[in-house]
């Protein structure tokens, strides 16, 4: 393992909140999908289209905001089989936008300060708990009014660990990154950092989870060889910023049972705290860039969205991570009709319906056990590219949230 730059500097970095000078979040290239009404694309390329230079991938780059491919149909279609629930999503710059199952918008909160809103966190209670990449974390009343904002170098996610407190005293499990030098080469680790719900100040008897120290054992998990653990032909003169795992999202079973998703080795892994020892591992050669791992059936299955970068399909599954096999899938029969190549989501709501964010395609949909399609949502937010065609602003995650926990 490569010497770590100093857990000293490291901890006051983030027990001070300082934004720390890294780039964005992903490589976002779009990949021609089905048109809106529902014509399949192309047959999709296969795994001998990953980039020559597998490092290529790992470069910690911008996500493009918008899909550039055709324009979207009415916003929403809805069955009366789908969950009443409210859905929000946050538009990747200051506002998080609330709509009714019917499409009218609700609500949009803007986020003061903030310009890179991408995931917006409704808390039991009303709270919101809002990402904004490399900016920070802003936790605001139901009415939108801001409580308290902090800078962070979060990305993607933010989740209440569920220890059965009280409002105010909960604590927020956020995602957050540093660089090291590795193997010659500028390369970003992740770590999952708690705060303290009234203030935003670090949770310090939580500490922090840290894929940099625990390098060793996910590697093991990984079970294959990583392209930056090769030396750099020149180190120190190669400015690109890599990204060794991505860490992308976190959920909760249970208090001291934390789900993580590491994107760049397809490994989905539960993590006991605060020993950070891992527990149940599910992805190596059945994942392709997996995102947003969530705990179902009391948290013997966990539901995945498993973009498939480099198979050119993705799918929605429910894995028993025991016995390593898939228990349900999305689209059924194998259809390959949808695609989101970075980013992605999928919520399994009460009555036992799938919430799924087709990302790259700004494109919602809601399906039952059979796969029935009972609700859809197109992005209206469009604009006309430079060669003439319309695009669709991307979401990255659409979650329903509980009437009670929508706010007045």
């Amino acid at each position: 393992m490569p010497a770590d730059p100093g857990p000293a500097r490291r901890t006051e970095r983030l027990a001070a909140l300082a934004v720390l000078l890294c780039a964005g979040c992903g490589p976002g290239a779009s990949v021609e999908d089905r048109d809106p009404s529902g014509v399949a694309r192309d047959e999709p390329k296969g795994r001998s289209a990953r980039a020559p230079d597998p490092l290529t991938e790992l470069a910690a780059l911008g996500y493009s905001g918008w899909d550039e491919g055709r324009a979207a149909p009415p916003p929403v279609t809805a069955a009366e089989e789908a969950s009443p629930w409210p859905r929000a999503f946050a538009d990747d710059r200051n506002g998080v936008t609330v709509i009714s199952v019917e499409g009218e918008v609700l609500r949009v909160h803007r986020v003061p300060g903030r310009s890179k809103v991408e995931f917006a966190r409704f808390l039991p209670g009303g709270r919101i708990a809002c990402v904004s990449v490399d900016e920070g974390l802003t936790l605001l009343a139901p009415d939108g009014e801001v409580l308290w904002a902090v800078d962070l170098p979060c990305h993607h996610e933010v989740a209440l660990v569920p220890e059965g407190r009280d409002e105010g005293s909960r604590r927020l499990a956020v995602a957050v990154h540093h660089e090291a030098s590795h193997r010659g080469r500028r390369v970003r680790f992740d770590e999952v950092m708690f705060l303290e719900e009234s203030s935003g100040a670090p949770a310090v008897d939580l500490g922090t989870w840290s894929t940099w120290e625990q390098m060793g054992p996910l590697k093991e998990r990984a079970a294959a060889a990583h392209p930056l653990d090769t030396s750099a032909k020149n180190p120190g003169a190669d400015p690109t910023v890599y990204d060794y795992f991505h860490l992308n999202s976190i959920a909760f079973s249970g208090p001291r049972s934390m789900l993580v998703c590491l994107r760049n080795v397809d490994l989905v892994v539960e993590v006991d705290l605060p020993s950070g020892a891992l527990g149940r591992s599910f992805g190596p050669g059945t994942l392709d860039w997996p995102h947003a791992p969530t705990p179902v059936n009391g948290g013997e299955r966990w539901l995945i969205f498993d973009n498939g970068k480099h198979r050119g399909w993705s799918r929605v599954i429910e894995v028993d991570p025991e016995q390593g096999e898939i228990a349900w899938s999305y689209p059924p029969d194998g259809a390959r009709t949808l695609f989101s190549e970075v980013r992605g989501f999928a919520q399994r709501l009460p009555g036992g319906t799938t919430l799924i964010t087709e990302s790259e395609r700004g494109h919602v949909l809601e399906v039952n056990r059979a796969g029935d399609l009972l609700w859809e949502y197109w992005n209206p937010e469009v604009r006309r590219t430079g060669d003439g065609r319309e695009a669709r602003r991307r979401i990255y995650r659409m979650t329903a949230v509980p009437p009670s926990d929508v706010g007045p």
